[in-house]
């Protein structure tokens, strides 16, 4: 695979990935957000694409050992449920850059 590991392994980091930073939360919230004008499906899709590459560099980042420094790490996973509660896509987009610059 990808990583070198077996895929019950590369699952099990993809699932505490998602469960740490509230990833299937934050997908949720980008689904529910209302949107509006030509432009909103196309910035749900993005935001639902971002999403899943920060998981999948998170839960690279996990199988290899490297976690992000554990300050900044809690910070995003704090933003990340915050803006999963809030169904809004600048709020969820906030939490995605900040996962983002985690891995």
């Amino acid at each position: 695979g990808l990583a070198g590991v077996a895929p019950l392994e590369a699952a099990a980091a993809w699932d505490a990935t998602g469960e740490a930073f509230a990833l299937d939360a934050l997908r949720a919230a980008t689904a529910a957000a209302r949107t509006s004008g030509a432009f909103g499906a196309r910035a749900k899709a993005v935001l639902l694409d971002e999403l899943t590459a920060a998981q999948m560099r998170l839960a690279l980042a996990r199988l290899r050992g490297a976690a992000p420094e554990a300050a900044r790490a809690a910070a995003a996973a704090r933003l990340a449920r915050e803006a999963a509660g809030a169904a809004d896509l600048a709020a969820v987009t906030v939490a995605s850059r900040a996962l983002a610059a985690l891995a």
